[in-house]
């Protein structure tokens, strides 16, 4: 049931304004003082690299990475070969941000999905340039941007034309 197109339709918005540079999780600004580039960042939550963002892969890993696509990623030696959540760690704001808005200027509920994350009922998503894309009428998620037809990042049984 999952083996459906992706129509890539916009649901809502993303978060109105910039965020304030990433932080470590107890409020400080990482400023180049976390992790290199592909280590690990579980326990910092902050890359020292300048656009490089700390991805989970699960609850016991997370990397630095200049990009991360949710599933297996097949670069990784095959004993390594699990699911990637792709969920954004540290970057959190020491101070509230607007809510986001879901495209018609009406306020999120909460603070909108996070990245990677469904929105099929938030239709925001919380991070500045990201939307609330639809697959189907089942299912949207926050992305930074979607194009029609099959997602080769996909895992093979979620691997469908979006429309």
């Amino acid at each position: 049931h999952y083996r459906t197109p992706w129509s890539c339709r916009e649901l809502g918005g993303a978060s109105p304004s910039p965020s304030p540079p990433p932080s470590d999780g107890a409020g400080h600004s990482c400023h180049g003082a976390g992790s290199a580039d592909w280590s690990s960042c579980t326990s910092s939550h902050c890359c020292a690299s300048p656009g490089w963002k700390c991805y989970e892969k699960n609850s016991g890993y997370a990397q630095c990475r200049d990009q991360c696509s949710p599933g297996v990623h097949d670069e990784e030696p095959a004993h390594y070969r699990t699911p990637w959540s792709c969920r954004e760690l540290g970057g959190a704001s020491p101070s509230p941000s607007p809510p986001p808005s879901d495209g018609a200027g009406h306020s999120c509920h909460g603070a909108g999905s996070a990245d990677w994350s469904s929105c099929t009922s938030s239709h925001c998503c919380a991070s500045p340039g990201w939307k609330c894309y639809e697959k189907n009428s089942g299912y949207a998620q926050c992305r930074d941007q979607c194009s029609p037809g099959v997602h080769d990042e996909e895992p093979a049984h979620y691997r469908t034309p979006w429309s």
